[in-house]
C-alpha cells in the first residue's frame, strides 16, 4: 500500500495537481504523526530467533510498529520480535521520521512509550505526547 500511495503522490506532483493534504489547505509534507504497534502471532514454522514473547498480551510472535500522518498515510514501519519494548522501537521510529519528514514536530503515542522515547523526540525537535487509553477499553 505504501508504494501505491507514494506513486499517487508523485503522479499528482508531476501533473501539478494538489494531493490529499494540499487539497485540504495543508502542506505537502506532514507536520504531525501517530506511532502505534500491533503484536502478531507467528506461524509454528517461524524460527524462534525471529520472534519473541509479548508478556502483557501473552502472544509469541512479532510486533509491527507504524508511524502514520494525521491523514493515515504511512510514514515508516518497523518489524521486531514481540519482546521488543515500545520505547526501544519508538526511538527508532522517531529517528526515521525525523530524517525522512523534517517538518514533523508533534507525535502522539500510547502509554507504552516511556521517558526515553519522549526525551529522544525532544532531542530531534519532536514533541512526543503520550495519550491515555479511553476508559471504555
Amino acid at each position: 500500500m505504501g508504494a501505491v500511495v507514494l506513486d499517487d503522490v508523485e503522479a499528482a506532483r508531476v501533473r501539478g495537481l494538489p494531493f490529499r493534504g494540499e487539497a485540504e489547505g495543508r502542506g505537502a509534507e506532514p507536520s504531525a504523526c501517530v506511532l502505534d504497534s500491533q503484536t502478531i502471532k507467528t506461524s509454528a514454522n517461524v524460527h524462534r530467533s525471529g520472534q519473541g514473547n509479548n508478556v502483557g498480551k501473552r502472544i509469541i510472535g512479532r510486533k509491527r510498529y507504524l508511524g502514520c500522518d494525521t491523514l493515515g498515510l504511512l510514514l515508516t514501519v518497523l518489524f521486531t520480535a514481540a519482546s521488543v519494548s515500545d520505547t526501544v522501537a519508538g526511538t527508532t521510529l522517531l529517528t526515521r521520521i525525523a530524517a525522512a519528514h523534517p517538518r514533523v514536530t508533534k507525535t502522539w503515542v500510547d502509554a507504552g512509550h516511556r521517558t526515553r522515547a519522549i526525551d529522544h523526540g525532544a532531542r530531534l525537535g519532536i514533541d512526543v505526547q503520550p495519550v491515555a487509553r479511553p476508559n471504555a477499553q
